[in-house]
């Protein structure tokens, strides 16, 4: 392992943020890390440490609380990032740890989170942290604190070790356990021993081996596999057999589940009658009442928030006149013994009350005003609630006038699906005109084509094969036309032979002298030698040329054969596929016939397919004119509701308020009113309220005065 590159943060004595780069350190290949006691330098090791095993020699797991003590604690929060080149490629990897000391409790440190990366094309990808770094460095923790991190006064552990655990450590440091072959060897030699004592079993079991045995054997084994072939045959159309009972038993489990689901539904049907009868019913009656119920509800709101407010406004006229009678009743207690002495302060608080009565009065007549603009604004409102109830209830009977001119939809969909059946058909059996006259163009073609190539045979080869010949007529003619060549060769090797003979003789004769001993029958006297001169050499180079113009003409023959045979084949395909063809077209024929008698419409024409169109066309306009009509009314409906809640809200409910204030303030005047004795509100009513305040003050003062 190489190190590269240290960050630090919160660690121990390691307040802020420190970084080591190891590169220029690592050059020298030797370098030292010195300072004061307590300076940090075993905190550089012990980060390193953590970062790669998660694991500290400083503090243990379980002892000590680890994450608390090992962030400084003028810090919130940890850190470490340490790179180094590890493993056999000298890989680039990083670790990092991160932890955070909890704002609302200074003594809780969470466990810190620790990660690791591999550098991979420029980029850092993540990898498991959790023994990486004992795969990648090749040692474990345990070792690597014993010779890379030593603590202080921990030498001696590591000079005191067992022999075992000390060869154990030095195997793992210098990767010694390649040299240790004994254990590998023992396990090889095992293995060998009892793989030739199998053998040896083997060749005890089989005796004697003869090659007669082999040949034996040899021949049964092939009689076996042949059976075994056989078998394996059956067993291949047993399989197929029982497939094809399998299924046809899994069909007929289906036809008896679907037939006693027929029966449980037959037995159902006047369930289903009531049901269908029960559904109408209840069409008609929510096309009829939907709308009055609806108004009917809206009204009932209306009415139940009226009578709220009614009985709150009782309620509080009740409390103010229980509060009136009881002031008169002090009043009455108190007159007495005021009347004389407190006359002038009497009329002066009359007077009070008679500006406040006259303000009473001033608000009334402002809200009054605005109680008759608002009733204005309900009656606009309300006409205007009445003008959407009526275009809703017009919409409603032209929408199910429009439903009633509806016709059966399922009916037009089926007449559709048989059109688009027929088109489906009628597409399919022109196609098929179509490749069949395309095929019968080839095949033309093919057959023209067939009967070139034959007329060319014919020149080449001097034949007369007539055009119409099969493939089994011009394969027995080149089959008698290469058996003449042969014979012919045959001939001609054979003559050629014989004037090679005469040409020896020849020349034996003219080398030949009487009393020499004859070369063929050992004979000294040679009586009637022909000695003649002949030239065979010009036959026999004639006799070469036709042989070898002979041995030529099959490969010709292939040449010119192949072709044709390639038509041959061709045509037959192409007739096969006519064949398809004919029956695809009997096959749509009989499809579009039974398809014509599956059309049971009466009042439609299946030869007119425009006109059904257009009548379907004015159907489905229909239908969605009486769809977007419902569409219409369900928003009328809601547009109706947000109406009336929006005047209960902004109209109604203010009225009934102002209402109820108007009620409040002409009770307090009248009762204001009856308070008078000494002083009429008619004497004030044009007076301003300054002149009235100015009447309270001179009586005041003579009040005091007095």
């Amino acid at each position: 392992m190489i190190p590269k590159y240290l960050k630090i943060k919160g660690l121990y004595s390691y307040k802020t943020e420190q970084e080591i780069h190891f590169d220029q350190l690592t050059e020298a290949a030797l370098f030292g890390i010195f300072g004061a006691v307590g300076s940090g330098k075993s905190s550089i090791l012990e980060a390193i440490t953590f970062a790669l095993y998660g694991d500290t020699e400083r503090l243990n797991n379980k002892g000590d609380d680890r994450t608390y003590n090992m962030m400084n604690l003028r810090s919130d929060d940890l850190s470490i990032d340490f790179e180094c080149l590890a493993g056999k490629d000298a890989e680039h990897y990083r670790f990092s740890v991160r932890g955070k000391r909890n704002s609302k409790n200074f003594m809780d440190v969470k466990t810190f989170e620790r990660k690791a990366y591999l550098k991979m094309n420029g980029e850092w990808s993540p990898i498991t942290a959790d023994d990486v770094a004992e795969k990648v460095i090749g040692l474990s923790y345990e070792n690597f604190r014993r010779t890379i991190i030593i603590p202080q006064g921990r030498f001696q552990e590591f000079i005191e070790l067992r022999d075992n655990d000390r060869t154990k450590m030095m195997k793992e440091l210098f990767n010694l356990d390649k040299y240790d072959l004994s254990r590998k060897v023992g396990s090889l030699n095992s293995k060998n021993k009892l793989t030739l004592e199998n053998i040896k079993g083997q060749l005890v079991s089989l005796g004697d081996a003869t090659p007669d045995m082999v040949a034996h054997e040899g021949y049964h084994l092939k009689l076996v596999r042949q059976e075994i072939q056989t078998l394996s045959e059956q067993l291949a159309i047993e399989n197929e057999f029982d497939k094809a009972l399998t299924e046809l038993k899994q069909v007929a489990l289906k036809i008896q589940n679907l037939n006693t689901q027929v029966i449980d539904l037959q037995g159902k049907s006047d369930f289903f009658t009531q049901k269908e009868a029960t559904l109408k019913t209840y069409e008609i009656c929510s096309r009829q009442f939907k709308s009055l119920l609806e108004i009917k509800k809206s009204n009932q709101i209306v009415l139940e928030r009226n009578e709220e407010i009614f009985n709150k406004n009782k309620n509080r006229l009740a409390v103010i006149e229980s509060l009136v009678v009881e002031d008169q009743k002090k009043l009455e207690i108190l007159r007495p013994q005021y009347e004389q002495k407190e006359t002038l302060l009497s009329e002066a608080k009359e007077l009070e009350t008679v500006i406040e009565i006259l303000e009473n009065q001033s608000q009334l007549s402002k809200k009054s005003g605005a109680i008759e603009r608002g009733l204005t604004i309900q009656k606009t409102k309300e006409e205007e609630l009445v003008n959407l109830k009526n275009q809703k209830q017009e919409i409603e009977i032209q929408n199910d006038k429009l439903k009633s001119e509806l016709p059966d939809i399922q009916e037009f969909s089926s007449v559709k699906s048989w059109f688009s059946t027929m088109d489906s058909l009628q597409e399919t059996k022109k196609n098929t005109k179509e490749e069949a006259e395309n095929l019968q163009k080839e095949l033309v073609q093919k057959q023209t084509f067939l009967v070139e190539k034959i007329q060319e045979i014919n020149k080449n080869f001097n034949l007369q094969i007539p055009n119409n010949c099969t493939s089994e007529i011009l394969e027995n003619t080149f089959a008698i036309l290469l058996k003449n060549i042969e014979n012919e060769q045959e001939i001609l090797s054979e003559k050629l032979q014989n004037l090679n003979t005469q040409e020896a003789l020849q020349k034996y004769a003219t080398d030949l002298k009487e009393g020499d001993e004859c070369p063929l029958c050992g004979a000294v006297h040679h009586p009637g030698l022909s000695v003649g001169e002949h030239d065979f050499n010009a036959e026999i180079a004639k006799i070469k040329s036709k042989i070898t113009d002979l041995q030529k003409i099959p490969a010709r023959i292939r040449a010119a054969q192949m072709p044709v045979e390639k038509i041959f084949v061709e045509v037959l395909n192409l007739e096969k596929t006519k064949v398809l063809i004919r029956n695809k077209w009997e096959e749509i024929k009989l499809k579009i016939d039974a398809h014509e008698q599956d059309f049971v419409w009466e009042k439609f024409n299946k030869a007119d397919k425009e006109g059904f169109e257009k009548l379907f066309n004015s159907v489905a306009n229909l239908q969605k004119q009486v769809s977007d009509n419902e569409n219409f009314i369900k928003n009328l409906s809601l547009n109706f509701e947000q109406e009336t809640q929006s005047k209960i809200k902004d109209i109604d409910t203010p009225l009934m308020n102002l209402q109820t204030e108007i009620s409040v303030l002409k009770t307090t005047i009248e009762t204001l009113i009856k308070q008078l004795s000494k002083v009429q509100i008619q004497d004030y009513e044009k007076q301003s309220k300054e002149s009235v305040l100015s009447l309270i003050k001179s009586l005041k003062t003579q009040y005091e005065t007095v």
